[in-house]
């Protein structure tokens, strides 16, 4: 079983978009139709699989999701009260959502008399397709993100702006105990130098500076500018 927290995330939203899009297929009417997806996927697996993967997104990219796994909502059914910008969504969390479902489906099949094709494809097609898509694009920057990465000697110019200043901190930041940060390869300017996450390595910094906001953020435009793929 994978346990990248990413690739637990993009199954899990894959496996509720496809039980949710089944869902709804039953209720469409002919001729429309979402691509049919996995026929045995569970919306149960999905939103467990998101669950556990949140701890770790959270502390490796901070700031991205909110820290109440009630916010967290992957998915959606669309407009199903027939208002535009006014869809549905589920929750990571269990409480409820099989008798939001349910009543969803019931109101669909009430509208399935009275509204157009135009209708089904505003209201509800359209709506969840971006929506998935939308959440799924998420996901993919923060894969794309750890691609590049910033040496401990980055970090240090970035505090004291300093060559000499920043080659003393690199040595008291290695041996404090606060460095958790998994490298990913080697720096293409020095071979000697390791290539850490952006993400990762300004958890590590917050923990052993205790940073302020405004600080952090001039760190990150920082270590933003000098981020390069590893050797």
């Amino acid at each position: 079983m994978n346990s990248d927290p990413i690739s637990i995330a993009v199954e899990a939203q894959k496996e509720g978009f496809a039980y949710i899009t089944n869902l709804l297929n039953g209720v469409l009417p002919k001729g429309i139709r979402f691509e049919e997806g996995n026929e045995n996927a569970s919306l149960d697996n999905a939103m467990y699989r998101m669950r556990q993967a949140l701890p770790a997104l959270r502390t490796i990219y901070p700031g991205v999701f909110p820290p109440d796994d009630r916010m967290i909502h992957p998915w959606t059914l669309g407009c199903v009260n027939g208002v535009i910008d006014d869809a549905i969504y589920v929750c990571v969390v269990r409480d409820h959502v099989h008798d939001q479902l349910n009543e969803a489906i019931l109101i669909l099949t009430s509208c399935s008399q009275k509204w157009t094709r135009k209708d089904w494809i505003e209201h509800i097609v359209e709506p969840v397709q971006n929506y998935q898509k939308s959440q799924m694009n998420i996901i993919i920057r923060l894969e794309e993100s750890t691609e590049n990465g910033v040496s401990l000697f980055d970090c240090g110019m970035a505090i004291e702006q300093d060559m000499d200043c920043a080659r003393g901190w690199v040595n008291r930041f290695s041996s404090s105990g606060k460095l958790k940060a998994t490298p990913i390869g080697r720096c293409p300017n020095d071979a000697r130098a390791r290539l850490y996450r952006l993400p990762e390595i300004l958890r590590d910094l917050d923990n052993f500076l205790s940073l302020s906001v405004r600080e952090k953020a001039r760190i990150r435009v920082h270590l933003e500018r000098v981020k390069r793929p590893p050797k």
